[in-house]
């Protein structure tokens, strides 16, 4: 039987909540100008309903930053029945500090059987995306895994060992990865190759069966999508895939 989640769309419903034996939250307050100081409160409000199986909260574009983001792990690092979790928190400045924090939480959050986790527009770079990956590596139950990266900046040698990482998840079945606008002002020849070893790491998989790679605005020509398809074919666990590629250049 499937539990009902409990919804809330503001800071103060939440923290009003005598809901204790809770088990799915679904907190939505994205764009809603809550800051730093604003997690800190709910995480503190979070703090009576550790017994969930069932998390969700949205705080896009919230301003929250690398400190928000660590008054947010601290409390996700003690929900440790979670098996879903989804953490939305693009837009809003978090950077190397802000990644470890939460990665060091879900770390502790071993039952996690579904994960996303969306960062888009922040200040993700290569060092971030390769800690990203040695953690997405040691949580050694996910099966379900969407990560949104789009509008950073990485290059080649952080793809491929993103991509290395993933392939080590020994129960990974479904992957989902949004890379829009990541390669914006880089020439053709070199989102190919990005791409492709992204890709070709990916082949070394054995339970990866559904792949979904979102590239929109990427300027994606006829000869990466062909480099694509040709590596893809190597991936040879895949049954399902799905790329949506956007304007072509």
């Amino acid at each position: 039987m499937s539990l009902k989640k409990q919804y809330f769309w503001k800071l103060e419903e939440f923290v009003n909540s005598t809901h204790s034996s809770l088990l799915n939250i679904s907190f939505q307050t994205w764009e809603n100008d809550i800051q730093k100081n604003g997690v800190n409160i709910i995480m503190t409000s979070l703090a009576n309903h550790l017994n969930l199986s069932y998390f969700e909260i949205d705080l896009s574009k919230n301003d929250i930053g690398d400190e928000g983001s660590k008054h947010l792990s601290l409390v996700l690092s003690k929900l440790v029945n979670l098996k879903i979790l989804k953490v939305q928190i693009s837009d809003n400045g978090i950077g190397m500090s802000g990644v470890q924090a939460i990665c060091n939480a879900l770390l502790k959050c071993d039952k996690i059987q579904e994960l996303k986790l969306d960062l888009e527009k922040n200040l993700i770079c290569d060092n971030e995306i390769i800690f990203i990956g040695s953690t997405l590596e040691k949580c050694a139950e996910i099966q379900k895994l969407q990560l949104g990266l789009s509008k950073n900046e990485f290059g080649n040698q952080s793809m491929s060992i993103l991509g290395c990482f993933l392939a080590k998840c020994k129960n990974l079945s479904s992957l989902s990865v949004n890379f829009s606008s990541c390669f914006n002002g880089k020439k053709c020849a070199e989102k190919g190759e990005i791409l492709s070893n992204f890709v070709l790491a990916l082949k070394n998989s054995q339970s990866l069966n559904d792949l979904s790679l979102e590239l929109l605005e990427s300027s994606i020509n006829d000869k990466i999508i062909t480099i694509l398809a040709q590596n893809l074919l190597k991936c040879q666990s895949l049954q399902a895939l799905n790329l949506d590629l956007g304007i072509k250049c």
